[in-house]
């Protein structure tokens, strides 16, 4: 300690926890960073999903096909899931996990830049399913890059809370 400096102005000893704490998990600063970043990013995801839907009913309810215009956004998320959930396991057990994430995404960004500038526009709806389809399928991949990428983030010991 030097002069200037007095106990107080020092910064508290890292506290030791007991490593059988079911939380102590949340002390690895990688894991707190991923974890926000997660629940921010499914936060925004599932508001755009219901700005989309409600986006999808004002412009089709005039019409017959409305329920059939809105579920139709589910159905195109979840088919790249049935089609690339394999593909998407076996590239994300070998090639570097981190990028498949940044890329993947880009790639949903992009996506939905794409839906807000067809909303813009009023473009035809089909070019919706289509960036949404994109974006399903990118989601599909950065969601097996996800479950990969956590225990290269976080000691095996840790996982266990006990």
């Amino acid at each position: 300690m030097h002069e200037t400096e007095s106990p107080e102005d020092l910064p508290p000893p890292p506290v030791k926890t007991d490593d059988k704490h079911p939380y102590a998990i949340l002390q690895n600063r990688d894991f707190k960073l991923y974890l926000i970043g997660r629940l921010v990013a499914v936060l925004g995801q599932q508001m755009f999903t219901m700005a989309l839907g409600w986006e999808i009913y004002e412009r089709t309810c005039q019409t017959p096909y409305s329920a059939l215009a809105l579920g139709l956004v589910g159905l195109t998320l979840m088919v790249p899931m049935f089609l690339f959930t394999l593909p998407a396991g076996h590239i994300a057990d070998n090639y570097n996990r981190k990028r498949i994430i940044v890329l993947m995404t880009a790639v949903m960004a992009a996506a939905s830049l794409g839906i807000a500038v067809i909303s813009a526009l009023q473009a035809p709806i089909y070019w919706i399913y289509v960036c949404l389809f994109i974006s399903g399928t990118a989601r599909t991949f950065s969601w097996a890059a996800n479950a990969a990428f956590l225990p290269a983030l976080v000691d095996r010991k840790d996982f266990r809370g006990r």
